[in-house]
Order: C-alpha cells, then structure tokens, then sequence
C-alpha cells in the first residue's frame, strides 16, 4: 500500500522534479487525504468497537467507551444493543435521536433503551437502562496517521484507485499555494467536477464515477 511519502514523490515528479517542493509535497498529499477522507464515506474506514455493557440506573456515558484506542471518531453508523442479557443473541439497532427532543421530557426508567443522542463526546441513552445490556458501535473513524504532521510514514488505507485523486489534489493544493491559481483550478476541476469557464458546461470530475 502507499505512503504519504511514496505519493509525495509523484507529486514531485509530476510537478517538474522541482527541488524546492519535496517537503512540502507532503504536506500538501496530507491536507489532500484529510480533504478527501472528510467529505467522503470510505468503507475502509468503517470498524465495529468492542463490546460495551451499560450500568443499571445510568443513562449518560463518555462517548469513548465505543471507541477502540487510537481511533478518533468521526461518524456514527449505528448503536446496537442485546435485549437479552447473560446470552447476547438478540439485537436491535438504536434510534438517533436529539438531546434537545429527550430534554423535554422526564427520563424514563426500566428496560433497555431504544435511543441515543450524542451530545460532545458524551453519549446520552433512554429509556435509561434497568440492567447491564450488552452494546457495540459501529463507526466511520478519521484516517489513521502515523508519526507527526506531515506523517510522511501514514499509509494509505483507501483502496489504491484513489491514490491518482490525492496526488491530483494534492497538486492543486500545491499550485495554489505556489500562486499558480489556473493550474490550481484545472485540477480541481478535474477531480470534483465543475462548470468549465471556457465552454460554460458542466464537467463531471474523476471522483464521482469512482464512487458508484
């Protein structure tokens, strides 16, 4: 799999093997995968934490206790819960709700709960639990990085299809930052799609065919 550091190299390359840019290139492969990693759903980026057991009479909880150490979350996919303690082979899948809808009424006690609301990096469930239920989460996590910025020693996790998107990226980012606004934008245009100033029509980027 590839590295920051393999994907900063073709962006030197492609970018004339200027000798100024191979530290920056990294840096600008990093913003690029954190760009990309926000703004789309990678399966490769969806894990299943451990098990967590709720405590009978608590409805609030810290957020990471869903979490496995070392990964920062960055969306929820769904909560699950055993409705039979002791043999766990019964689930069902919580409903999101919002703090501000539960704050309405009194917490209702008994049961296991049904919904969640996250609130920070808290994690609020009612009807508050009457046992210690089983749960586990399943989440979307930002893409792990290695070291310290620009992790030039990250590897990429995104299937290898998208190492082409992040070097082009990356590139944008690079001309941009080296005032060469039109080659910046071309390669914007290129990977996310948009209206071309020349003809006026509407261009479909690399990205969106790669995500069907």
């Amino acid at each position: 799999m590839s590295t920051i550091t393999t994907l900063a190299t073709e962006v030197v390359n492609r970018m004339g093997n200027r000798t100024d840019i191979t530290t920056r290139s990294q840096y600008w492969i990093y913003d690029a995968l954190i760009q990309l990693a926000s703004n789309i759903d990678f399966e490769e980026l969806e894990v299943t934490g451990a098990n967590f057991n709720l405590t009978d009479g608590t409805g609030n909880y810290a957020l990471s206790n869903w979490i496995t150490a070392g990964d920062t979350l960055q969306t929820i996919v769904d909560l699950v819960l055993y409705t039979d303690i002791g043999t766990n082979t019964k689930t069902i899948r919580l409903r999101p709700s919002s703090i501000l809808e539960q704050d309405k009424i009194t917490p209702l006690e008994g049961g296991y709960p049904t919904l969640y609301a996250r609130w920070g990096t808290n994690l609020v469930v009612r009807p508050v639990p009457s046992g210690a239920y089983t749960t586990f989460m399943r989440y979307r996590r930002q893409h792990t990085l290695t070291g310290s910025i620009p992790f030039a020693g990250t590897t990429i996790l995104l299937s290898v299809e998208w190492d082409f998107v992040i070097e082009q990226i990356a590139e944008s980012i690079g001309y941009n930052e080296l005032k060469e606004h039109d080659r910046s934008e071309v390669l914007r245009r290129q990977m996310w799609g948009g209206c071309n100033p020349v003809t006026g029509k509407y261009e479909i980027g690399y990205i969106k065919p790669l995500l069907t």
